[in-house]
């Protein structure tokens, strides 16, 4: 059985017995976490910190230029230690730049960068001026944030309720204080007597 099929008709290809709808498909006999069986390999034959090996997004213009607003792979940051990082590149002109246009790094600890490469914690939000996160969900819900550990997932909590418009705080998994619609300050209660 050949191991590699190209059908003209639909300008498909296809790697590996299977099938599959997209114009690539990369079919493998399990999932494997050694890399002696990969399904896909990029490879930047350089040993340079520094080098890339990325994957472009190219779409087509109205008039049928080509452009490339979006780029994401593999970072090799440091080569001596065998370190690298998954970096995704956002344009906001016509073509990506890599020195300017990063976006988001996932570095080799597991830290998540949006707006640097060199995130200090598991996430960090970072721009020149000011910085916004929101937590957004719908006119009568919660939007939460919660504080674990590994005895207990959520025994510190903040909550906006947007139903009431209010704010609470809970500690050791029960409610320790909330900001009411009015901007009162409720202790051991969740509504004012007055």
């Amino acid at each position: 059985t050949s191991a590699f099929y190209l059908n003209g008709g639909d300008s498909k290809v296809r790697i590996g017995s299977g099938s599959g709808n997209g114009k690539l498909n990369i079919n493998g006999d399990g999932f494997s976490t050694s890399f002696s069986n990969p399904h896909l390999i990029l490879r930047n034959g350089n040993n340079t910190t520094g080098d890339k090996t990325l994957i472009y997004s190219q779409v087509t213009s109205s008039g049928g230029a080509a452009f490339n607003p979006v780029a994401f792979g593999g970072l090799n940051t440091q080569h001596t230690l065998r370190e690298g990082a998954f970096v995704v590149y956002v344009s906001d002109t016509q073509n990506v730049d890599l020195a300017a246009d990063e976006r988001l790094r996932i570095t080799n600890d597991g830290f998540v960068g949006i707006g640097t490469s060199t995130p200090t914690g598991i996430l960090e939000c970072k721009s020149a001026g000011n910085t916004q996160v929101y937590i957004t969900a719908g006119n009568s819900s919660a939007s939460e944030l919660f504080f674990g550990d590994a005895a207990d997932v959520d025994v510190g909590k903040i909550t906006y309720l947007h139903g009431d418009n209010a704010m609470k705080f809970q500690t050791n998994t029960s409610e320790a204080m909330r900001i009411d619609s009015s901007g009162r300050l409720l202790f051991g209660k969740t509504s004012s007597d007055n």
